[in-house]
């Protein structure tokens, strides 16, 4: 069975999106795997100018729309939906569609990675439901939503009624944690959504031999969390040193650009800084010999949960973190608001405490254990 993956992210510069990608392919080892890049479906125009890296324009620039040839021509809204189906039949989809297009052909079976959440306008989930749609009726082949967080909302509700449209259509919905599936049944009409852990989890946890040292670990959320100043009045500075008197050195986790920030608060607190050159697998090495993580990155979590790390999670932008840990009710705590890190210091210390004098590490592993079974299960769906 040939299988195209929708969103491989194998080259991005985030653990996450690289160890989904290394878990689908897992998952689907005996089938033969081909992929379609993360950047390709992400990229707005022909033509992206960048100033260190960083696009000068955003996707919603005025500006941009006049100056540049968009790279994928696809539907913003459900009503648009068939009208680009027929676009791209007629081999009027856009730059880089024809190629695409062949990519789908070619394939038994389409499946959506959809790692991140698929929320408000993110560009790159309303192009793969299109792909997945377009596949589905245009190609007549199998194709799936998997391994994805739901995140629909009254906000910019464009996304309800393109769900509605694409999920009655294709042949299955899977989304990786339980308030995704909550949140499609309370926007849309769809019930058939099945749940199942992302495809991390599939993975064998990398697990050291060692004792556990005393260390934790700590990483940034997606919310906003306060910076400055760069001294002991800042709350993640106070809340990494009062957290080093009660278990040792602190590890900063800072893999993404936007975390490198954490650089700054690690002369502060004496932290070791884990970052750009380090894999996804010696990341959860490390926290198979930490006594603790603190994060609001989401697969940080789950490479700490596979190995039986205990964690203090952090909230999100959309509420990914919060689905994940239903899946450990009742051993770990809901997810503490970063935003207000100052306030939450005195409640975290006290769930340290517990966390220190008990057999929870290897209640999280068995938890863990269970859910790398229902990860592998996915390959049934196809």
């Amino acid at each position: 069975m040939k299988v195209l993956i929708l969103n491989d992210g194998s080259e991005y510069e985030n653990w996450g999106i690289q160890a989904c990608i290394d878990g689908l392919k897992h998952i689907f080892g005996d089938c033969s795997v081909s992929t379609l890049r993360h950047l390709i479906l992400h990229q707005k125009y022909s033509f992206e100018p960048k100033i260190f890296g960083k696009k000068i324009f955003n996707q919603d620039s005025r500006i941009a729309n006049k100056l540049f040839t968009e790279y994928l021509k696809t539907p913003k809204v459900a009503d648009e939906i068939e009208y680009f189906c027929d676009l791209w039949v007629r081999g009027h989809g856009g730059p880089g569609s024809h190629q695409i297009v062949q990519a789908l052909s070619s394939a038994d079976v389409v499946v959506f990675n959809a790692e991140g959440s698929t929320y408000r306008k993110n560009i790159g989930a309303f192009r793969s439901l299109f792909l997945l749609y377009y596949a589905k009726t245009r190609l007549q082949k199998k194709s799936f939503f998997v391994n994805g967080s739901v995140t629909l909302s009254d906000v910019d509700a464009t996304l309800p009624a393109y769900i509605e449209k694409i999920f009655h259509s294709i042949d299955g919905v899977c989304v990786r944690e339980p308030k995704s599936a909550r949140s499609i049944q309370e926007f849309t009409s769809f019930r058939d959504i099945s749940v199942i852990p992302d495809s991390v989890f599939s993975l064998q946890p990398q697990i050291s031999e060692t004792a556990v040292t005393d260390t934790f670990c700590f990483s940034l959320s997606m919310l906003p969390m306060q910076r400055y100043p760069i001294d002991k009045t800042n709350p993640i500075v106070n809340l990494v040193l009062n957290l080093s008197d009660k278990i040792g050195g602190c590890k900063f986790l800072a893999k993404d650009v936007e975390d490198q920030y954490l650089q700054k608060l690690s002369g502060v607190t004496g932290s070791q800084l884990l970052g750009k050159d380090v894999k996804y697998t010696a990341i959860e090495y490390e926290l198979s010999k930490s006594k603790l993580l603190i994060s609001g990155r989401y697969h940080h979590l789950i490479f700490a949960l596979k190995v039986g790390c205990p964690v203090l999670p952090l909230k999100s932008s959309s509420h990914k973190i919060d689905g994940l840990m239903e899946f450990y009710k009742g051993l770990l705590p809901l997810p503490f608001d970063p935003t207000t890190l100052r306030t939450e210091t005195p409640k975290i210390l006290e769930y340290v405490d517990s966390f220190m004098n008990s057999d929870l590490r290897q209640k999280i592993r068995e938890r863990s254990e269970d859910l790398r079974e229902q990860a592998l299960n996915l390959r049934t769906m196809l």
